[in-house]
């Protein structure tokens, strides 16, 4: 569930944690640099603890903005649907067209003298 929570509040928050290790593992900062082996499973498993943490509380912080200058929520899915579906045409229109390059490259060649041959 999202909170209120202003942008200051949630940078400490996600600073305490990631010096501290809130969750009581003892997997701080300073483990995680003293541990650093991508292919470590604890140490992935902390560095995705970390990064959830402050996606979570970066959409907070997003929300309690949206709450207090008044921007509306979606009214319900059907907004939603309507609006991921123009997003899609409008990505799978770009993806069909011709490059700028290429477009750039016929426009080119189609002006560019022919050469006589002997």
């Amino acid at each position: 569930m999202l909170e209120q929570l202003s942008a200051y509040d949630g940078a400490l928050k996600l600073a305490h944690d990631t010096t501290f290790d809130d969750s009581g593992k003892g997997h701080s900062a300073k483990w995680v640099d003293e541990n650093y082996n991508p292919a470590d499973a604890i140490f992935q498993r902390r560095v995705c603890e970390s990064i959830n943490f402050g996606v979570n509380l970066l959409a907070d912080v997003i929300y309690s903005v949206a709450q207090a200058s008044g921007i509306p929520e979606f009214p319900n899915a059907a907004v939603s649907v309507l609006l991921v579906m123009v997003i899609a045409v409008v990505v799978f229109r770009k993806r069909d067209a011709p490059s700028c390059q290429i477009l750039i490259r016929r426009r080119l060649e189609s002006h560019q003298p022919h050469q006589a041959q002997e």
